[in-house]
């Protein structure tokens, strides 16, 4: 069924960039695609909750490194996830919660807790490797907006980027724009009017890459809406794949033009029309199929270098 089918591989893809983390795993990521922490710790626990081995060496990573995560950050990236990927976050920071001397943002009350491992081994993050450009950043200019706008703009690869642009990272546009204009400033980056917006661009992304060893011809994946896509595909799946047809037809619908604004953004082919057709529910599934698994095994074009 196409729900079993997206769950493995959300998992798959889930090993794969919790082992670039420091998780032990056995697949990297395929290809050179700079990680993002909070995004994927926000997504994480809707799709690893079915493997106690991932989902627990994920607890113990989030008990130690937390501290190198954003909470501003966290609650910014949850309030753009599908509620299923809202729920199951709330669940397993109310645990972490639990053991943890850290504030972690979405906590909620549920009818089943989360399982807290009983044995935690201790997890390495290997700043150092390609994929971790943010940690080194982080570890730069701290945790928080300044590392994760430097982040962008060293992926912009010479774009000029306005704070709107910078939003989806999830913080305000207030503070990326207050950000921004302080690096400005200090002359790590140039600014130009654009209208009634200023626009942005390193002033010497040569040398900062330099500096924190950003990778050559890396991909900076939009892994905020990467993981959107993901969780809209699969609670779509689970939720209409047993519905009567027109229930499949009409729902299905709703899901696929929502899929279609994530797909344009992130690069991707968009999925077949459904108006009209009567086998749009299918048609639809497939493709949501086909995108997830391209992601998982690393060759989907929205993991591409922009």
């Amino acid at each position: 069924m196409s729900s079993s089918l997206l769950a493995d591989a959300s998992l798959e893809l889930a090993w794969r960039l919790w082992t670039e983390l420091g998780v032990p795993g056995v697949q990297d990521m395929v290809g050179a695609a700079v990680v993002d922490p909070e995004p994927l710790v926000v997504w994480s626990p809707s799709v690893i909750g079915e493997d106690p081995r991932l989902r627990d060496l994920v607890f113990g990573w989030c008990l130690q490194h937390g501290d190198r995560l954003s909470a501003s950050r966290l609650r910014g990236v949850l309030k753009t996830m599908s509620p299923g990927v809202v729920l199951s976050f709330g669940r397993f920071v109310a645990a972490l919660s639990a053991h943890s001397n850290l504030r972690w943002p979405g906590a909620v009350e549920a009818d089943e807790s989360w399982p807290v491992p009983l044995e935690r081994r201790q997890l390495q993050l290997q700043s150092s490797r390609g994929s971790l450009l943010r940690f080194r950043l982080r570890a730069l200019s701290g945790v928080g907006t300044r590392a994760d706008v430097l982040c962008e703009l060293l992926g912009a690869d010479g774009d000029w980027l306005s704070a709107s642009d910078l939003v989806e990272q999830g913080y305000t546009k207030r503070n990326i724009g207050r950000v921004l204009s302080e690096l400005d400033s200090a002359g790590l980056v140039r600014s130009r009017s654009h209208g009634n917006a200023l626009r942005y661009q390193l002033a010497d992304a040569g040398s900062l890459g330099r500096l924190v060893a950003a990778p050559a011809q890396a991909g900076y994946p939009r892994w905020s809406m990467i993981f959107r896509l993901l969780g809209l595909l699969l609670e779509t799946a689970t939720k209409l794949e047993t519905q009567p047809p027109v229930v499949q037809r009409v729902e299905g619908h709703k899901a696929r033009e929502q899929a279609d604004a994530l797909a344009a953004q992130l690069g991707i082919g968009s999925p077949p029309v459904t108006a009209g057709n009567p086998e749009a529910f299918a048609d639809f599934m497939r493709w949501a199929v086909a995108e997830s698994k391209a992601l998982a095994e690393g060759s989907s074009a929205a993991l591409s270098p922009r």
